[in-house]
């Protein structure tokens, strides 16, 4: 049994493939999987990972909890003071 929003959905992918199937008629072009070795895709996965892992770090080094907090109380003792309690909590 299919509901009607995924009537709809397969409706909506069935005219994007046959808009694709025609694009690639027109154009000549002959789809075909990815071809690359596990081991490239795996490499660059961990780069993306290392590259990550050294943003995260250096973001970390320059982070101060207690001038963090103090910017925060200063901000809602502020939006306390004009009554705005919404953004004082």
């Amino acid at each position: 049994m299919k509901t009607q929003s995924i009537q709809k959905f397969l409706a909506v992918s069935e005219y994007r493939r046959q808009r694709q199937v025609a694009y690639n008629l027109e154009h000549g072009i002959t789809p075909r999987s990815v071809v690359r070795a596990i081991e490239q895709s795996l490499s660059t996965e961990t780069s993306y990972k290392q590259q990550a892992a050294a943003v995260l770090n250096e973001a970390a080094a320059n982070f101060d909890v207690t001038e963090t907090i103090r910017e925060l109380e200063e901000e809602m003792l502020a939006a306390l003071s004009i009554c705005n309690l919404k953004s004082a909590i």
